[in-house]
């Protein structure tokens, strides 16, 4: 991974170790999101594990491997820690009690691995957000991510900052992103986040689970949006913030049948006080893209083209991101535009009267005008999906 890699002259294990240790005493937890970041269900191509699904022999090799290689950092690596803490941690494997898999690839395999490694819980999984854990019969808790409303759309997202930037701009920071581009998309994703919460608080107080990376993706938005979110619910009667072992700590101190009522909603609850307001209901018009040897086109579903004209929106192509004002664009076009055989994106809009996307589906294309070519989407779709290799890589125009 990216921000992991030394220019050669100086050895940052030690830093990271250290920086990894201040965090455990702040009071931060410790989790593991396993070794080699592969697709563990064998079904993405694009990765080195496609179409081999791990059983439970691999999952343990990986286990393994984790601990071996973060706990054994110092001695395989031929450096000295800067803490004195024993071996330069300040935890030890005792303290890795919950888990991620990569891209939420898990397989069968996974959970008598994480039983036998001593995890308390398993995070790798999505569902409703108004889903209260469960154990499971490997005997650690589901603690799942929630697909959540995205404010001011019909559609929705997992709750985790990758997905949101696979919805804005398909899995990348979007070119040129202007200020006002960005705090659109950080208010979106603040609102979201807010409506999430409030739904659960004044109603079955399920638990709001957001997983975000440390990387500044379209400029910050996603990363400033978690803390907008924060400051705004953390201080509120009867919420608490906490680790994932602390509320799986209180999960084991509650008896069946209080388990039991607090899941079904049979509680007290706080009355609506109106301070977080609904996301607002859209006028729901979809957009595609078709595409074949003459031409790629923004195509709107035939019974929405009347509602079109009404409210001012109109179907646009778009070539990385620009406008191409028109609904359609040839291959002749695009052959002036882009060299045989390179890579662009194409994405079909809803553009409202002041030039705003409504609606949008986006594709790849690779290997442009050959017998080669790929065209991949929509990449929005992934907004749904587990994380890809490349969520955890950063690069300097996107850090503060």
């Amino acid at each position: 991974i990216g921000w992991a890699s030394d220019d050669g002259t100086t050895n940052s294990i030690p830093l990271r170790v250290a920086n990894t240790n201040k965090a455990f005493l702040a009071g931060h937890e410790i989790g593991s999101h396993a070794n080699s970041h592969c697709d563990a269900s064998g079904e993405d191509r694009d990765n080195p594990m496609y179409g081999k699904p791990w059983r439970e022999g691999d999952w343990d090799s990986e286990f393994s491997q984790f601990n071996k290689l973060l706990f054994g950092a110092f001695t395989l690596n031929k450096v000295k820690p800067i803490d004195k803490a024993p071996n330069g941690f300040a935890f030890s494997k005792d303290n890795i009690k919950g888990f991620r898999a990569p891209l939420l690839a898990y397989t069968s395999g996974l959970w008598p691995v994480l039983k036998k490694y001593g995890f308390t819980y398993d995070t790798s999984k999505e569902n409703s957000p108004d889903y209260w854990p469960q154990r499971q019969t490997w005997g650690g808790w589901d603690i799942p991510l929630g697909r959540i409303k995205i404010a001011g759309t019909s559609k929705t997202v997992i709750g985790m900052d990758y997905n949101w930037l696979c919805f804005h701009s398909a899995c990348a920071t979007k070119p040129g992103l202007t200020e006002a581009d960005r705090m659109r998309m950080q208010k979106q994703v603040t609102d979201s986040y807010l409506y999430y919460f409030k739904k659960n608080y004044f109603g079955n107080r399920a638990p709001v689970q957001i997983g975000h990376h440390f990387s500044q993706w379209n400029k910050g938005a996603y990363w400033n949006a978690m803390k907008d979110f924060a400051k705004n619910v953390c201080n509120r009667p009867e919420v608490r913030c906490v680790t994932f072992t602390e509320y799986v700590n209180w999960l084991n101190g509650l008896d069946a049948d209080t388990y039991k009522a607090y899941r079904a909603g049979n509680f007290e609850r706080l009355r609506d006080d109106g301070t977080i307001r609904d996301i607002s209901t859209p006028l729901s018009i979809d957009v595609r893209l078709d595409y074949g040897a003459e031409q790629f086109e923004a195509v709107v579903p035939e019974a929405d083209k009347a509602r079109l004209s009404v409210v001012g929106w109109r179907p646009r192509v778009m070539l990385n991101f620009e406008n191409q004002r028109d609904s359609v664009v040839t291959r002749d076009q695009l052959l002036q535009k882009f060299a045989v055989g390179s890579k662009f994106s194409v994405r079909a809009a809803l553009i409202n009267s002041q030039g705003m996307e409504m609606s949008w589906q986006t594709y790849n294309v690779d290997n442009f005008n050959t017998t080669s070519e790929s065209v991949v989407g929509p990449i929005e779709d992934r907004a749904l999906k587990g994380e890809s290799a490349d969520a955890h890589e950063t690069h300097s125009e996107e850090e503060e």
